[in-house]
């Protein structure tokens, strides 16, 4: 800090920096963002895996028996009923 010149040091963090956000804009074209709002049982986690699987060609192995068992998003994420504002 001051006056002082910069020490060579001090120009690697910057350029590390750099070079990940340019590598993050060149791979952004590859991931997009869906919002879907919506009652409930209307049909926004089958869109959601109708979309996966359009991306993707295939579900994994974990996915498929997540789907079996008819376990929610929700569910998956520790998110009850109750704790999104129903009445229990």
């Amino acid at each position: 800090m001051g006056c002082g010149e910069s020490k060579h040091g001090d120009v690697t963090p910057s350029k590390q920096v750099d070079d990940e956000l340019e590598e993050c804009r060149r791979n952004s074209h590859y991931h997009s963002k869906v919002l879907l709002l919506g009652a409930g049982e209307s049909g926004k986690s089958t869109f959601g895996k109708q979309l996966k699987m359009l991306a993707k060609g295939k579900l994994s192995v974990a996915e498929m028996a997540l789907y079996r068992r008819g376990e929610t998003a929700a569910q998956r994420f520790g998110v009850s009923r109750c704790a999104a504002g129903a009445v229990c």
